[in-house]
C-alpha cells in the first residue's frame, strides 16, 4: 500500500509509474527533497540509468551534488539591475566567487548569463563595463535586449518584480 511507503519509496513509485509510458522527456522537480544521503547516492545512480537510456531531463534541484554529477552543462540565469545597490552587487560577487573556483570549467561545461531587467537603461556599453568591474570572464555574459524579450524571459522564468525595490536575488540554474 503506497500509504506504508516512506519518503524515499513513494518519491520513486512515482517515477516508476511516470516511466512505465516511456517518455522522450521527464520533469524531476525537486526529487531528492528530504532523501538522506545513501537515498540521494540511490536516487543518482537511478536518475542517471533513466537519462544513459536516452530521455532527456528537465532536473529541478537543489542539492548541488546532485546538479554537478548529473548535468553535461550547466546554466546559471540572473537578473540584475546595472542601479542596484544593494542584492544585485551582492550576488554578482557571489558568481564572481563561483566564476573563479570553477576556472576551466567555466565556458565550456559551466555558464553564467547575467540579464537586465532594465534595457532601456542598461546599454549594451555600460553592461560590459560593469561586467569588467566584476571580472567576468570566459562563460559568464552580460546580457540585454529588446524590452518585450527580456520581459517574455523574466516572466516565463518566474521573476516577477516590477520595480528595483521589489527585485529579488533570485538565480536559475539549469541544464541546457
Amino acid at each position: 500500500r503506497p500509504d506504508e511507503l516512506n519518503l524515499h519509496q513513494r518519491k520513486f513509485l512515482e517515477l516508476a509509474r511516470a516511466l512505465a509510458s516511456r517518455p522522450s522527456l521527464l520533469l524531476l522537480d525537486e526529487v531528492l527533497s528530504g532523501l538522506t544521503p545513501s537515498e540521494i547516492d540511490s536516487a543518482i545512480r537511478t536518475i542517471r540509468a533513466i537519462r544513459d537510456q536516452g530521455a532527456t531531463i528537465v532536473f529541478v534541484e537543489h542539492v548541488m551534488r546532485a546538479v554537478m554529477e548529473l548535468t553535461d552543462r550547466i546554466v546559471v540565469l540572473n537578473f540584475m539591475y546595472l542601479n542596484c545597490e544593494s542584492t544585485c552587487p551582492a550576488t554578482l560577487h557571489t558568481l564572481m566567487e563561483v566564476h573563479k573556483r570553477l576556472g576551466a570549467r567555466m565556458g565550456r561545461d559551466i555558464f553564467i548569463y547575467s540579464i537586465t531587467l532594465d534595457p532601456g537603461n542598461d546599454t549594451p556599453e555600460a553592461l560590459e563595463k560593469y561586467a569588467a568591474a566584476f571580472n567576468a570572464g570566459p562563460g559568464w555574459l552580460f546580457l540585454t535586449g529588446k524590452p518585450e524579450n527580456i520581459e517574455t524571459i523574466r516572466w516565463k522564468l518566474g521573476e516577477r518584480s516590477r520595480t528595483l525595490s521589489e527585485h529579488r536575488s533570485d538565480m536559475v540554474v539549469g541544464n541546457d
